[in-house]
């Protein structure tokens, strides 16, 4: 039968049922989101051992990740301020909300524009009259469409990367976000592989802290779900041949969102390992949070749902035999 091998730095465990996987932790763009254990063609007697150990660390998980939401602290580095923001919108049933947009258009967003030569995507660094702004006057706009041609290079070549960070509500009414200079820094490596002018961290910090403030009552009630920021950066010049844009535009928007998984209050999912499909090659841009690397997963996300497991766990493009990532975040696993 198919195995697969899963390998630590000092253990090495082999798996006889590979369609069979629950998530020991699953972390999406940065955020701890849900959390399960894992089961692997156990007797009835270890299984049932196993699914109450499953449920008693959800628990315990469930509490530790409420009070990360609630008491980050300034050595997490996040965003906060002691001047309390916006209350929630009233009528509004957040626990209705799933990881989408939930029909709700927010107030504001970040929008700066720069011309970009060649050169100087390259060397990764930007002039005085290629700097993106900081000013919240100038790049805080009203949420709204964007203008592209059809000729722009995010659109015929995907030159874009993103990012995504949550702000939650604590009990006192103010809002955090969890370490926004390691999203900041995520994308300028990003950048760098795809000649985009990198956003500088003090730069990207502005955005996503006027972003939030300015969208503060569609931050949920604490507990109630989270405000999800998305950072992109991407070549918006029309050209029609295949080369890195002369225009590049930073754009940090938001939304209210409840769990990515609406399967109730952190509850475990099942994946399913499927053998010739990989989310990353060697030499490629996996490590880039690139708007590319994720349509390619939407058919075999389909697939496997279709078969009654919530999403697809990737195996390394290499030999098959060792697990990387799931579809659309991490994979950890605890061995014990």
């Amino acid at each position: 039968s198919d195995h697969l091998i899963i390998q630590t730095k000092n253990d090495k465990m082999r798996i006889i049922r590979s369609f069979n996987l629950l998530a020991a932790a699953v972390v999406y763009h940065g955020i701890f989101a849900a959390t399960s254990a894992a089961a692997f063609s156990l007797p009835p007697s270890t299984l049932t051992s196993a699914t109450s150990s499953i449920h008693s660390h959800a628990q315990t998980v469930k509490v530790a990740v409420k009070a990360t939401a609630a008491d980050l602290s300034s050595q997490d580095k996040a965003t906060n301020n002691s001047k309390q923001h916006a209350s929630p919108k009233e009528s509004v049933d957040w626990e209705s909300f799933s990881f989408s947009l939930n029909g709700v258009r927010t107030d504001k967003m970040w929008l700066s524009v720069i011309p970009v030569s060649f050169a100087t995507a390259a060397a990764s660094t930007t002039t005085e009259q290629e700097q993106y702004s900081d000013s919240a006057t100038q790049c805080l706009v009203d949420f709204n469409d964007l203008r592209l041609s059809p000729a722009s290079t995010v659109l015929n070549y995907g030159q874009v990367v993103f990012e995504g960070l949550k702000a939650f509500r604590r009990q006192d009414d103010t809002v955090v976000v969890f370490r926004p200079d390691r999203n900041a820094a995520r994308m300028q490596k990003g950048a760098a592989r795809f000649l985009l002018p990198p956003v500088p961290t003090t730069t990207f910090i502005k955005a996503v802290d006027s972003v939030v403030r300015s969208n503060a009552r569609w931050v949920p009630p604490s507990g109630k779900g989270a405000l999800y920021v998305r950072p992109s950066l991407m070549g918006t010049g029309e050209a029609l041949g295949a080369k890195p844009s002369y225009e590049s535009t930073f754009l940090v928007y938001c939304s209210p969102v409840g769990n990515y998984f609406n399967t109730g209050d952190l509850k475990a999912i099942r994946l399913q390992a499927v053998k010739g499909f990989s989310r990353a090659a060697p030499g490629g841009s996996g490590f880039v949070k690139a708007s590319g690397n994720y349509a390619p997963t939407f058919l075999v996300q389909k697939e496997v749902r279709e078969r009654g497991y919530d999403e697809v766990l990737c195996l390394d493009a290499a030999t098959g035999n060792k697990i990387e990532e799931a579809g659309a975040f991490n994979f950890f696993c605890r061995l014990w």
